[in-house]
């Protein structure tokens, strides 16, 4: 949900557009009580004098995520079917099935 937009940065894609732009990666997963984010800017793809502006711009697009999220209902309604189809999926796995009743 929060690579949707900002009040800043208002495209969806802005973010990872950013990244790849400047050589980076960025990937993002959810545990069952937390969600880790990373992203990485590769500093070869720069000159050395470039990397700390480049940095901070994917850092900014990122802090953004948490100060003014946009969440539009076109697409809030998106990544809720997005997870339901998920869900649904998992529920037919029976390993997955298995991990839940370990919880």
């Amino acid at each position: 949900m929060l690579f949707l937009g900002t009040n800043k940065y208002p495209s969806e894609n802005e973010y990872s557009r950013y990244i790849s732009s400047h050589g980076g990666i960025t990937n993002a997963f959810t545990g069952s009580d937390h969600t880790n984010y990373h992203f990485d800017i590769a500093p070869d793809h720069l000159a050395v004098s470039l990397f700390p502006l480049c940095f901070i711009g994917a850092l900014d697009r990122f802090v953004q995520f948490f100060l003014c999220p946009q969440f539009t209902e076109s697409a809030t309604e998106r990544e809720v079917c997005a997870v339901d189809s998920e869900n649904s999926n998992n529920l037919q796995n029976d390993q997955w099935r298995m991990i839940q009743l370990e919880r």
